[in-house]
């Protein structure tokens, strides 16, 4: 029953994040040619290579110990269950990320590093600390670690995107 409790709140908290923000993968190795040197690559650099659409493949989420791992079905799944429930239409953000120049989906962002931060977002995170990386970034994937840090529990999830 406890493990139950803890796997619901590890979803609602992975669809709570989702409606506001971006990530999944594990960041080492690729199957791309040019996977990136953050080191050694600038941030113009790393902003081109984020220009166009990445659609959601799937996300890993980790708090107290134990891992999750959605993709891109069961995420459409919660949705429409949530749609249901609420009897509002739900749109997830970050289902699919559109890099335009200095925007993602509309909303400017800036990088910091390999810090991914997004204008304005500090205001929807009622209270909980929220930090986006750029975890991987070759031609065809982008993955997006978020920290999360929610009534003492440290959450970490890995968005990992497709490029269209």
């Amino acid at each position: 029953m406890k493990k139950q409790k803890l796997l619901h709140l590890l979803i609602m908290a992975l669809v709570a994040m989702m409606s506001l923000t971006a990530c999944e993968s594990g960041g080492g190795g690729s199957d791309d040619d040019d996977d990136d040197d953050y080191g050694s690559t600038s941030s113009s650099e790393l902003v081109t290579k984020l220009q166009g659409n990445w659609e959601l493949y799937k996300g890993t989420e980790t708090v107290m110990g134990y891992t999750i791992t959605i993709d891109q079905a069961q995420f459409e799944e919660i949705r429409r269950s949530m749609e249901q429930q609420s009897g509002q239409r739900i749109v997830m953000w970050d289902q699919t990320l559109r890099f335009e120049g200095m925007q993602v989906n509309g909303t400017p962002y800036k990088l910091k590093g390999k810090k991914l931060v997004i204008e304005g977002f500090e205001a929807y995170t009622m209270g909980f600390t929220f930090d986006i990386e750029i975890d991987e970034l070759t031609s065809k994937k982008l993955v997006l670690k978020e920290t999360i840090e929610m009534e003492g529990m440290d959450i970490v999830a890995l968005m990992e995107y497709k490029k269209q």
